[in-house]
C-alpha cells in the first residue's frame, strides 16, 4: 500500500474524492485501491483517461443493472465469484 495514496484516501472523504457511489460504498481500503491505481499506474495521461472513462462506464452500468454494492457476483451459470484476497 501507497503510504501517499494512504495519507490521501485517509485525509479526505470519498465524496471530497468524488468516487463513484460502488467504491466509495466498499471502504477506506478499496478508495484507496481505485485511486492508486489511476494515479501511481498508470503514468501517460491519455491512457489515464480512457482508463477512467471506461472504469466510470462499467461503474455507472453496474449501478443500471441494480448492483448496489462490490463483492459478491454471481455469473452466468450461478456460480458465485467473489473479490477480494484469496
Amino acid at each position: 500500500m501507497n503510504a501517499q495514496g494512504a495519507a490521501l484516501v485517509s485525509a479526505m472523504s470519498s465524496r471530497e474524492l468524488h468516487l463513484p457511489p460502488l467504491i466509495a460504498g466498499a471502504g477506506d481500503r478499496a478508495a484507496l485501491r481505485f485511486v492508486e491505481y489511476f494515479t501511481v499506474n498508470i503514468r501517460n495521461r491519455n491512457t489515464r483517461a480512457a482508463y477512467g472513462r471506461a472504469a466510470a462506464d462499467f461503474l455507472n452500468w453496474c449501478e443500471g443493472q441494480g448492483i448496489s454494492e462490490l463483492g459478491r457476483f454471481v455469473n452466468r451459470n450461478g456460480r458465485e465469484v467473489r473479490s477480494g484476497r484469496r
